[in-house]
């Protein structure tokens, strides 16, 4: 990457990330809370709500900003060796030419299939934590404490359900120059494991 495109390699694709993390992270905040109160009892929700809302959560939120993430991963995916430099709009409109409308969200399926999970996770885990480490508000290393446990909580859901954003950066690039064809995502991941055995699909 440095070699092709310097140190704008390593930051290639970050434009676009900011514009999606900013309203996705927004919307997961607002919906879990939507989703405790309108479907359970609010802070009072079991566990297992908590995974319900935050799973919802995660649908929604990932629903609502699919483009942008999808345009992340083919800005940042490909180490181009040219003095052209693809654009966020450049990268929709090419997107939108080769599959119209439903081709801004090619493999969503299988992003609902991994961000569910991953959300759920993280959200209820964090909230579990909270009920187990206390954290008062006026403690002078309140906002601290609560970093170490969003923190936890992120690593907790993050490697439990890898494989699956493995899977559907690969089922978002299926198909495209230089990337194998994968008809589902049980393709994929048998081709993975066939390749590589199961630690390819904790690669990376």
């Amino acid at each position: 990457m440095w070699r092709h495109e310097g140190l704008y390699g390593f930051f290639k694709g970050n434009g676009v990330n900011v514009m999606r993390i900013a309203p996705f992270s927004a919307f997961e905040m607002f919906f879990y809370d939507v989703y405790k109160r309108n479907l359970f009892s609010g802070e009072n929700s079991g566990n297992l709500a908590k995974l319900c809302c935050g799973g919802l959560t995660g649908m929604t939120a990932s629903t609502l900003t699919y483009p942008l993430d999808l345009i992340r991963t083919k800005l940042s995916i490909n180490v181009a060796d040219s003095s052209v430099k693809p654009s966020i709009m450049g990268t929709g409109r090419q997107i939108f030419r080769e599959g119209g409308f439903t081709g801004l969200y090619r493999g969503l399926p299988s992003t609902l299939f991994g961000i569910t999970p991953y959300i759920g996770l993280k959200m209820a885990s964090f909230d579990i934590l909270r009920t187990f480490f206390s954290v008062d508000k006026n403690h002078p290393y309140a906002q601290l404490m609560n970093l170490l446990l969003g923190g936890t909580a992120g690593t907790f859901a993050v490697t439990l359900t890898y494989p699956t954003d493995l899977l559907r950066r690969m089922m978002q690039l299926s198909g495209t120059p230089g990337h194998p064809n994968y008809s589902s995502m049980l393709d994929a991941t048998q081709r993975i494991i066939a390749e590589e055995g199961p630690k390819g699909l904790f690669k990376g």
